[in-house]
């Protein structure tokens, strides 16, 4: 086991990479996001180090394609994230809107809309006041974007589907 820490902004880990291909280990995990994750990746595949690389959300954007220089270096990388909110029925109108803009809403940008819905429903019904609306929304759910929503009393979502996914050779990511 090796636990190291990088530099947000950092692109050379040729010496990582040599210090984590010593231990040949079958998975990477990395705690990081896209602009470090990519060229971390392409230089392990250009060591020849291939060990599985997992990573969290911040690489579930097509930014980590670009930034590790092409798919032919993404290939395999997995990563957990929710399920793909747009693939849930009742952001479908939400979804047609932003993509006829010409953007498509991958990442967390159907998070954030649900997110402002529930705010926006706290508001309505309590007025503006942050307080009351964090009480409101850990005792009611909302209809959002991504389904309905509903908290603890610690404010987590009740419900919270995780899974895997894995990005493939044409530069794109499927659930496992």
């Amino acid at each position: 086991m090796l636990y190291e820490g990088l530099s947000r902004g950092e692109k050379d880990f040729n010496a990582l990479v040599t210090k984590i291909g010593a231990l040949k280990p079958d998975v990477v995990y990395f705690g990081g996001c896209h602009p470090e994750a990519g060229p971390l990746v392409r230089q392990m595949r250009e060591q020849g180090l291939q060990a599985k690389f997992f990573s969290g959300d911040c690489v579930v954007t097509e930014e980590l394609v670009t930034t590790a220089g092409g798919p032919q270096f993404t290939n395999g990388v997995l990563m957990t994230f929710g399920k793909d909110p747009r693939t849930i029925p009742e952001g479908k109108t939400v979804i047609e809107k932003f993509r006829a803009s010409g953007f498509e809403p991958e990442g967390y940008t159907l998070y954030a809309y649900a997110s402002i819905q529930a705010i926006a429903a706290a508001y309505n019904a309590v007025g503006a006041d942050n307080t009351k609306a964090s009480e409101w929304l850990k005792n009611h759910s909302v209809d959002t974007v991504m389904g309905k929503k509903a908290w603890d009393g610690k404010g987590d979502l009740k419900v919270s589907d995780y899974v895997v996914y894995a990005w493939d050779d044409k530069g794109k990511y499927h659930q496992l």
